[in-house]
């Protein structure tokens, strides 16, 4: 049964986000033509995906579009909320307009390049807050091992530069989805390891008196190894495994990659933590 009055239920939430953009894009020339799609929920393994910004993903006419995405979850968080995921969007698309690479590690990790795009629509990010006095050190939060710099921001000065946009926003009544809570910390993983021929784990503790250790196999020393995600203690690079031949990642760390802030790339062979040969008795 058909419950709605004069218009279909989407039309209001969809011209709204549409002419959102097209506010954003007024004040920011090379942010591109997009296709906006809404989805009930953004929820995946590991986490909730608020927005998202595709390339290339509809066919219009003799052209492509690319695509953004807004979750039911964005939805939920309010119309502030809404804008900082259309700006974060736009903040992409300039990226895809100039060639600039503001992301790496598959999209996930959102380098240094991606804050200034980001700065340009309007974002910022965040500085650290002194727990004792509760005011900001100036200081800006270290980025995020996974997703980099990805959690920016809407300064004062913007939410008041869209103070328009962000009363039709309020007045967007869909809200679907749930946002998926903070897990259970697992405490600290344990140490990966390696020799020539296969990989073994270890407690922190057990490394520290197990090593220097040989394989009876093939007389090689175990030493550590950087997990997907990993942060390298003395530079700061985060490792990210390479993708394989086939669909999927290749397992194999030695084949991977560090990234630095800037989304540049340093094979595994090329850098190896000091701190962490010092934890294998010296050896690289």
């Amino acid at each position: 049964m058909n419950n709605t009055t004069n218009v279909q239920v989407s039309d209001e939430t969809v011209r709204i986000l549409n002419d959102t953009w097209r506010a954003i894009q007024a004040l920011n020339p090379d942010v591109p033509d997009v296709f906006l799609v809404v989805k009930s929920s953004g929820r995946k393994r590991g986490g909730t995906t608020l927005g998202h910004y595709s390339y290339s993903e509809w066919e219009v006419g003799e052209a492509q579009a690319p695509e953004v995405m807004i979750s039911g979850e964005c939805f939920a968080g309010g119309a502030e909320q809404v804008l900082q995921t259309l700006l974060h969007e736009a903040a992409h698309g300039m990226a895809h307009a100039r060639k600039i690479k503001d992301t790496s590690r598959q999209g996930r990790y959102h380098n240094k390049r991606f804050v200034a795009l980001a700065e340009e629509v309007g974002l910022e990010w965040p500085t650290l807050v002194d727990t004792q006095m509760g005011l900001f050190t100036g200081m800006p939060y270290p980025p995020d091992t996974t997703i980099g710099f990805s959690s920016v921001q809407l300064s004062q000065e913007t939410i008041t530069r869209y103070s328009a946009r962000l009363i039709w926003l309020r007045t967007l009544k869909v809200c679907k989805g749930q946002r998926r809570g903070p897990s259970i910390d697992p405490g600290v993983r344990r140490i990966l390891t390696g020799c020539d021929c296969k990989e073994i784990t270890f407690g922190h503790v057990q490394w520290g008196i197990v090593a220097p250790l040989l394989c009876g196999l093939c007389d090689g020393q175990y030493r550590r190894l950087p997990r997907d995600g990993e942060r390298c203690p003395d530079t700061g690079m985060v490792f990210g495994l390479a993708e394989a031949a086939t669909r999927g990642m290749d397992q194999d760390p030695r084949n991977g990659f560090w990234f630095t802030d800037d989304g540049d790339l340093v094979d595994f062979c090329d850098h190896y933590p000091p701190t962490w040969a010092e934890s294998n008795n010296g050896v690289l």
